[in-house]
C-alpha cells in the first residue's frame, strides 16, 4: 500500500519549508518528471485562479521530500476509498514500466472505476 497524505496536512521538506497538501499527481507539461503532490503555502493561495505562479504560489514535490508530517488533514471513509483506487491506479501503470498511451492510461481508469463501482451496486 502506498501511503497518501491527505489534502490540508501540513508537511516539512528537506529544506525545512513547511508546506500544505493541496492536490495529487501533477505534472507539468512536456515534463516525464512524476510528483506525488502540490503544495503551497500553509496559509493557503490567496490569488485568483489566473494569477497563481508556478514555483511561488505553489509547486510539486514527491513523497522522498517530505521528512516531517506537522498535521494530518481530513481523513474519513470517502479518503480511505480514494487512496484504495489511487493506489491500485499508481500500482497499475508503475507496472507497465514504459511509456503509455492516452487510450492505455484510459483502460487502466476504466477497469479500476468498473471494479469498484461494481462493488458499490452490489453493496447497495
Amino acid at each position: 500500500m502506498i501511503d497518501l497524505i491527505p489534502i490540508g496536512s501540513i508537511v516539512e521538506l528537506k529544506d525545512n519549508k513547511k508546506t500544505m497538501i493541496i492536490g495529487y499527481n501533477p505534472s507539468l507539461p512536456n515534463d516525464t518528471e512524476q510528483y506525488d503532490y502540490i503544495v503551497c503555502s500553509p496559509n493557503g493561495l490567496n490569488k485568483e485562479k489566473e494569477k497563481l505562479i508556478y514555483n511561488e504560489d505553489y509547486f510539486y514535490i514527491k513523497k522522498e521530500d517530505i521528512i516531517n508530517i506537522f498535521y494530518i488533514g481530513f481523513s474519513d471513509r470517502n479518503f480511505d476509498l480514494f487512496e484504495e483506487i489511487h493506489d491500485e491506479i499508481l500500482n497499475k501503470i508503475k507496472q507497465k514500466k514504459d511509456k503509455m498511451d492516452n487510450n492505455e492510461l484510459n483502460n487502466i481508469l476504466n477497469e479500476v472505476i468498473e471494479k469498484y463501482t461494481k462493488g458499490q451496486n452490489q453493496n447497495e
